[in-house]
């Protein structure tokens, strides 16, 4: 009996181990004890995320600029009794700003931001305090791309033709081989605090502010509503991506409805219509060609004398980088704006008429055109070059980088006006300029750079001295 017991015991044993514990199934797998299992992991908490999330911030930033030029009389300053001033006087600028913006994200990447900016403007020796609301939006994203409704920055990808706040909504659209947007916005309540903070300046109504704040003087702090554009714009840009190339159809129409708020001079209403091309030629070789047409009126409110306006621009670049050197990029830029092709009306002045039509190019985004000369792209042709270099460094706390560039301006029209109204000779070589830079990044929150520029006259100016400008900005967000 002893002896069969025994033979049991030891079949049960050897059945034991000739089970598969190692199985993935569920249902078969043993479960382990938390007790003498070495491998044992405690059970994480699936923690919830907040529904709400709160983001404050903020940056004080210091920027200035001084150009200087001479009077013909081969020197920068003249002498009064009590000082030593530059020329011109009212080129010298100093900006204090702080900010303060927000953010308030909900599920789903959804957020309402904002972001409120005080300046004191420093210039000519006035002290002039400033304050707006720059960005105020809520954005919503859903399945196919998102929607921006309130104060922001709004623009297409040609960014000359358009760039820059309004009060308004945008309808993103992001599906394969398509990007497309579409936004309308209004540029009156942008200055309602004061017109500083309104960019579109076209006509000599949008131009007519005075500024009367002035602390050094205790004169008024604060001018509501001032003169300034009032414009509705309404704009849409597709683009379409295949094969590392870009093809970007576009069209922007902005209309003047100053005459609501007492504009009796001009009104100048808008039509672009254009194509963006970009996109990579071999590695680290890029293109761009922007064409951009213009259509639109300059009307005399007073009379109702309406002009036509007709005018193109072009726009082309061509960027190369070099990886394993600094990151060089070399980029070689070509641009060109039609004009008037009589200087009968200074170039920003809208009461001549002169033609049965006006070729003048308009549009409300940004050009580099060199930091000195600054021209507005209109009866001008500029070639330039510029190589911007990053160098990498072991500590990640501190970058770098350095530009600089070269740029010829000719006149399209040999006895039209541009902007700068020193060019007041019937000549097609308006200058050459040179820049330099370099900017300096501090960890995550302190930026601090320096330009510089020289620009030498040629045979359109009666002037030929060189002018010189210089800027610095120091940033600290926090």
């Amino acid at each position: 009996m002893k002896s069969i017991l025994i033979t049991f015991m030891l079949i049960l044993t050897i059945y034991a181990f000739s089970q598969d514990n190692t199985s993935d199934n569920k249902f078969t797998k043993r479960k382990k004890s938390a007790i003498i299992d070495i491998d044992y992991v405690p059970p994480t908490k699936n923690l919830k995320k907040p529904s709400v999330l709160f983001d404050l911030g903020g940056n004080i930033s210091f920027k200035s600029r001084i150009l200087l030029k001479s009077d013909g009389t081969n020197t920068y300053f003249k002498t009064t009794s009590s000082s030593i001033e530059t020329i011109p006087i009212d080129r010298w600028f100093v900006n204090v700003s702080g900010g303060f913006w927000g953010r308030i994200t909900f599920a789903g990447e959804n957020f309402f931001h904002f972001n409120l900016l005080l300046l004191l403007n420093l210039k000519n020796a006035t002290v002039i305090p400033l304050f707006n609301v720059s960005e105020f939006y809520l954005s919503c994203k859903y399945p196919l791309g998102k929607i921006i409704i309130g104060r922001t920055t709004y623009n297409l990808k040609a960014s000359t033709v358009f760039s820059g706040a309004l009060d308004g909504i945008e309808l993103n659209v992001n599906i394969p081989f398509l990007n497309f947007k579409t936004f309308v916005g209004y540029t009156g309540a942008l200055g309602i605090f004061n017109p500083y903070f309104n960019p579109y300046q076209v006509t000599e109504y949008e131009r007519s502010f005075v500024n009367q704040t002035n602390l050094a003087n205790s004169l008024l702090v604060l001018q509501f509503n001032g003169v300034q554009s009032q414009r509705i714009v309404f704009a849409t840009d597709f683009d379409i991506y295949l094969f590392a190339q870009h093809f970007n159809p576009y069209f922007l129409m902005q209309y003047d409805i100053s005459a609501i708020a007492g504009n009796s001079g001009h009104a100048i209403n808008t039509f672009h219509l254009g194509a963006n091309f970009e996109g990579r030629i071999v590695e680290n070789f890029y293109y761009k060609v922007n064409l951009a047409g213009l259509f639109g009126t300059n009307q005399k409110i007073s009379t109702n004398q309406t002009k036509a306006i007709v005018g193109c621009a072009l726009e082309t670049q061509l960027r190369y980088t070099i990886v394993s050197s600094f990151n060089s990029t070399f980029l070689l830029n070509y641009s060109l704006g039609t004009g008037n092709d009589d200087n009968t009306d200074f170039f920003t002045d809208t009461h001549g008429f002169s033609k049965e039509s006006i070729n003048k190019f308009y549009y409300y985004g940004k050009f580099d055109g060199g930091f000195v000369l600054n021209p507005v792209l209109s009866n001008l042709q500029i070639l330039s070059f510029k190589y911007i270099g990053t160098p990498n460094f072991k500590n990640p706390n501190f970058k770098f980088s350095f530009y600089a560039a070269f740029y010829q301006s000719f006149k399209i029209y040999p006895n039209g006006t541009i902007s700068d109204k020193d060019a007041n000779l019937n000549s097609s070589i308006v200058g050459s300029e040179i820049d330099a830079g370099i900017l300096f990044n501090f960890g995550r929150n302190v930026t601090l750079d320096f330009d510089y520029g020289i620009f030498i006259p040629e045979t359109a100016y009666s002037i030929t001295t060189p002018k010189m400008r210089m800027g610095a900005n120091l940033g600290i967000n926090f």
